[in-house]
């Protein structure tokens, strides 16, 4: 008996000590754990980093390009006599230095390139006796010409500037590929708020679950505890010969009944563990019951009504894919028009032997064009595929707009009818629990008297045990549908 005695009081003590140990981890915490480990997140996150990405790349389109050049000329021209001219033989080496800018302007579709040029001559020029015919008995020879260590110096700027008018009008072209990057990349910081939320939502509820689920399994082990008394009294009595088999049979079931129910709600609670064990490795943690009371409280008094499609984050993401099909459409449509463009290039040279720098000074010579230059594809077939192809496009993410707005509308309207049913299913089962308890208690007085055979009082424990658990996932189903409302219209 002693032995027993100090079983029984080891065990409590441990009961004791392992409650003290168990750590208490609240909503908040939880997520916060949630949000700095979850996999998920840091996707959608690099997928927002790679639209911005594309955004860079779209706009270095206006960057300014820089060339540099520098090197060895040199020619070596051989003339045959021709007329007066005899064989003469042309050669010179130097250097030429060059740099130029050029560069788009994406904004107005302007394409600009300054080039600098200078080249420098080092050579001579040497040519036989050159005769001139006098009349047909005599001829003038003169000496042959020959320059020696001749030095050039030839400058150059030159411009050059060309503007669209008709295709790709003011850069209309150009301006497409940022354009549409700033489309990508705000869609895609939407879908990644639709993202994040939509994988966080699933783990706001679970932490929900995990509470439901230990509150079951703590509710049926205190039945099993009442459950296994009762059956011991009504062995007693079966033995005494107070009460029949079936009775006691019927007493056996009603604590396998809550064994049964108690192990589905540890199959749920061992699934929600496992479900969160990559974040919250701890055994000893445990989820806060007040959250859960303040959560249904607030969960309680919400409001699920309609908000505009274009209010949502859903909404915003539909409308603008819708806009950047349309935008890629005039993008098309010009793209399939003449190319009509303003050009000019203006450019100065000279060509001087006063030396390296001074030779800039005398840059008289000048050049220039200003025109129009038209081209045009006959035919026009690739153009007019790519229409059709945009046609197609902006069809189909229309039709996805309408799909995503009805889809929105029914589900606000789903949530808003599952919320006021449970709300009223809740009040019910309350009222149903409060009929069950005050039927028990007559049923145990009436038992007492001998009026009913104790199978009744069982039957109703069962009904009172099942209203309970039915009362925990009404609750956890209001606290799950006003989630998932706010997760639909990304409110929190």
């Amino acid at each position: 008996m002693l032995t027993k005695i100090i079983i029984i009081l080891f065990a409590i003590y441990s009961s004791v000590f392992a409650q003290r140990r168990e750590t208490i981890l609240t909503y908040d915490k939880y997520m916060e754990r949630i949000e700095s480990l979850i996999p998920e997140m840091k996707l959608t996150a690099s997928i927002e980093s790679n639209a911005y990405n594309d955004l860079i790349r779209a706009k270095s389109s206006g960057d300014v390009k820089f060339d540099l050049q520098a090197g060895a000329i040199g020619t070596q021209n051989y003339f045959e006599q021709y007329n007066f001219l005899p064989q003469s033989t042309f050669r010179y080496n130097g250097f030429r230095i060059g740099a130029g800018f050029s560069g788009l302007i994406p904004y107005s579709g302007t394409r600009w390139a300054v080039k600098i040029q200078h080249d420098g001559y080092f050579g001579d020029f040497d040519s036989g006796n050159i005769s001139f015919p006098f009349d047909a008995t005599r001829r003038m020879v003169l000496p042959s010409l020959r320059t020696n260590n001749f030095k050039y110096y030839s400058p150059s700027i030159k411009i050059e500037i060309a503007q669209p008018i008709l295709r790709n009008f003011f850069g209309k072209l150009d301006r497409y590929p940022i354009k549409d990057a700033e489309y990508q990349l705000t869609i895609a910081k939407l879908k990644r708020m639709i993202d994040d939320n939509s994988v966080l939502n699933s783990y706001r509820k679970l932490y929900y679950q995990w509470v439901m689920a230990r509150k079951l399994v703590s509710f049926y082990n205190d039945m099993i505890k009442g459950a296994k008394d009762f059956e011991n009294r009504a062995k007693r009595g079966y033995t005494n010969g107070v009460i029949d088999n079936d009775s006691y049979q019927n007493a056996i079931r009603q604590t396998l009944k809550y064994i049964e129910a108690r192990d589905e709600a540890e199959i749920v609670l061992k699934k929600v563990l496992r479900n969160i064990r990559f974040f919250i490795p701890e055994t000893n943690t445990i989820p806060s019951e007040r959250d859960w009371n303040n959560t249904l409280k607030n969960s309680m008094n919400a409001k699920i009504e309609t908000v505009p499609f274009l209010e949502s984050i859903q909404g915003q993401m539909a409308h603008q894919l819708k806009l950047r099909a349309e935008y890629g459409m005039t993008i098309i449509k010009n793209n399939s028009m003449p190319d009509l463009s303003i050009v000019g290039n203006l450019s100065l040279s000279a060509l001087d032997d006063n030396g390296f720098f001074n030779s800039f000074a005398s840059m008289t010579n000048l050049n220039y064009f200003v025109g129009l230059m038209f081209s045009y594809p006959i035919g026009g077939r690739d153009a007019k595929a790519k229409m059709m192809e945009a046609y197609a496009s902006l069809n189909a993410v229309s039709a996805d707009y309408e799909r995503v707005n009805r889809d929105y509308k029914i589900q606000i309207g789903i949530y808003y009818d599952e919320f006021q049913s449970y709300k009223k299913m809740l009040e019910i089962k309350k009222r149903e629990i409060n009929a069950i308890v005050s039927k028990i208690n007559t049923q145990n007085e009436k038992f007492k008297q001998g009026r009913i055979p104790i199978d009744e009082i069982i039957n109703s424990k069962l009904e009172l045990a099942k209203a309970r658990a039915e009362t925990l996932n009404l609750e956890y189903s209001i606290i799950r549908t006003v989630m998932d409302y706010n997760s639909l219209v990304m409110m929190e």
